[in-house]
C-alpha cells in the first residue's frame, strides 16, 4: 500500500511519471525533488487500486457537484439530478469496503461512469416571466427590449440600429414572456407586448435580434443546455452578446463565451407607472401590489361602464386591470406564482401573454393621457382592453379616468350641462359641456 519514486540510475535524471494515458519516463529532476504527482507510483492489490480510483472519484463529484448546484431555480440540476448524484457517491462509498468481494466493487464502480451525463438542468418552462443575462468576466447584462437608435455603431463601427439593447440592471424592459409550443419557444417582451425576431442589416446581411412588428410572428427558438447555461438557437443562428455587453446579436456558430445565456424566473416585476398616473396590465402570474399603487377593474351598471377599485392588493393570475399610482414611478409587483386568488367578477378588461391582431375594435389606455381611445389594427400583449358600445363607453372617453378612479357612483354619474346651464341627457359630438365644474368637449 506505499508509495513510492522511481528513478533510473543508468542515466541523469530520468524517472518514470505518469501523464495520462500514458506512463513513460520523465527527464527532468522536478520529477524527483518536487514530488511530481505524476512519479507517485502505488504499490498495492487490485483491490487496492479499486478502492483508491473510487475514493478519487467520489471526491471529484462531491467538488464538482455540491449541494447548491441542485435545486429548483433554472441553471440548477432537477432533484432527480441530486437524487442520482447521491446515489453514485454511495455507490463508490460501498466499492471502497474492504470487505465486500472485488467483483461486486467491480459492479457498483462500472455502474457510476457517465454520470454526470445523465444530469439534466431545470429547463424555462412555457408561461415563464424571464430575465436573461450574459455573465462575462465579472458582468452581467440584461436583454431588454430597447433598441440602438439610428447613429449607434457595433464593434466593427457598423450601424447597430434596431439591435436589441443590454443594460447592467434588472429593468421592466428586461422582463420577457416565454412561450413554448411543439418544442420551439418565443419570446415576448412585457414592456412592448411583442416577439423578438431577427432583423438583417441592409448592409452585409449581419442577423440581430430586435422586436417585431405590432401583432407580427417571432423567432421560434430551439432551447438547449450546454455547461450550465442555456442557448437560444434559430436557423444556424445563436442569440449572443457583443463583446462590450451593450447590445445583443447574431452568431453563425455557438461560442459559449458570448451565446451561453443565464436565465432567472422573475420574482418582483419591476412596473412603470404611465405619465398620466394610469397604465393598463394583464399578468399571466398572481402579484401584489406596494403601497401606494390601486389596481381597478372595469364593469357595467346602470347601463354605463365604470372603473372600480379592487379590494386589497392582490390581483388574481390572468386578469387585466387599471393600475394608479405616481407618475412616472416604478414600482415593484410581488410575483405569488401558485397564487389561488378568486377571478374578479364583472370585470370587462381583458388581455393575454401574445400580441392580437383585431377583427373589431377595442378600447384601450391611452399610453399619455388618463382616457381611453378605440384601436382597430393590434393589441400588444400584457395591455388591458375591452368591448363595450359606444354609449355605454361614451364617459369614459370624454371625461378620462381622472373623475371615475376610485370615487362614488353618484360623481361617476353627476349631471351634465350645455354653456347655457340646461341640463342634457346626450351630448353631441363637438359639443362643449359642464360637468363637475368642469369643460369638457364631447367626442
Amino acid at each position: 500500500g506505499g508509495r513510492v519514486y522511481v528513478m533510473e540510475t543508468r542515466g541523469n535524471n530520468i524517472y518514470l511519471n505518469f501523464r495520462e494515458p500514458y506512463l513513460s519516463t520523465w527527464n527532468n529532476a522536478a520529477a524527483w525533488e518536487g514530488r511530481d504527482e505524476g512519479s507517485r507510483i502505488l504499490f498495492t492489490t487490485e483491490d487496492g487500486i479499486l478502492a483508491e480510483a473510487a475514493k478519487k472519484l467520489e471526491t471529484e463529484i462531491r467538488t464538482n457537484y455540491p449541494d447548491s448546484k441542485f435545486g429548483d431555480e433554472l441553471g440548477q440540476y432537477s432533484a432527480e439530478s441530486k437524487a442520482a448524484r447521491d446515489a453514485v457517491l454511495e455507490a463508490l462509498q460501498k466499492a471502497q469496503d474492504p470487505s465486500l468481494p472485488i467483483q461486486k466493487k467491480k459492479e457498483l464502480y462500472q455502474a457510476t461512469q457517465g454520470f454526470s451525463e445523465a444530469l439534466t438542468l431545470n429547463m424555462p418552462k412555457d408561461g415563464d416571466l424571464l430575465y436573461l443575462t450574459f455573465k462575462r468576466g465579472g458582468q452581467t447584462s440584461y436583454l431588454t427590449s430597447a433598441l440602438h437608435v439610428a447613429g449607434d455603431k457595433d464593434y466593427d463601427n457598423k450601424s447597430s440600429e434596431n439591435f436589441l439593447t443590454t443594460k447592467s440592471n434588472k429593468s421592466n424592459d428586461a422582463v420577457f414572456y416565454y412561450k413554448e409550443v411543439d418544442g420551439k419557444a418565443t419570446l415576448v417582451s412585457v414592456t412592448t407586448g411583442r416577439r423578438v425576431i431577427w432583423g438583417t442589416r441592409a448592409e452585409d446581411s449581419q442577423s440581430y435580434p430586435t422586436m417585431q412588428a405590432k401583432a407580427g410572428e417571432g423567432t421560434k427558438f430551439t432551447v438547449s443546455a450546454r455547461d450550465g447555461k442555456f442557448v437560444f438557437e434559430d436557423n444556424g443562428k445563436y442569440l449572443a452578446s457583443d463583446a462590450n455587453l451593450t447590445y445583443a446579436t447574431a452568431f453563425n456558430n455557438f461560442n459559449a463565451t458570448f451565446a451561453g445565456v443565464t436565465l432567472e424566473r422573475v420574482k418582483t416585476l419591476p412596473f412603470t407607472i404611465g405619465p398620466s398616473g394610469f397604465s393598463s396590465f394583464w399578468s399571466p402570474v398572481q402579484y401584489t401590489l406596494p403601497e401606494g399603487v390601486t389596481a381597478c377593474r372595469l364593469e357595467v351598471e346602470g347601463g354605463k361602464v365604470k372603473l372600480s377599485p379592487v379590494e386589497g392588493n392582490t390581483v388574481p393570475k390572468n386578469t387585466a386591470v387599471i393600475l394608479k399610482g405616481a407618475a412616472n414611478e416604478t414600482v415593484q409587483l410581488t410575483l405569488v406564482p401558485e397564487g389561488t386568488a378568486a377571478e374578479l367578477t364583472g370585470n370587462l378588461l381583458m388581455g393575454g401573454a401574445e400580441p392580437k391582431a383585431l377583427d373589431k375594435p377595442v378600447y384601450a389606455l391611452k399610453k399619455s393621457a388618463p382616457s381611453f381611445i378605440k384601436v382597430s389594427d393590434y393589441m400588444p400583449a400584457f395591455k388591458a382592453y375591452f368591448t363595450a358600445s359606444e354609449s355605454q363607453v361614451r364617459e369614459l372617453l370624454e371625461r378620462g379616468l381622472t373623475g371615475v378612479v376610485s370615487v362614488a357612483t353618484e360623481a361617476e354619474d353627476a349631471p351634465v350641462y350645455d354653456l347655457s346651464g340646461r341640463r342634457v341627457q346626450q351630448t353631441t359630438k363637438g359639443g362643449v359641456y359642464v360637468t363637475g365644474g368642469k369643460k369638457f368637449i364631447a367626442k
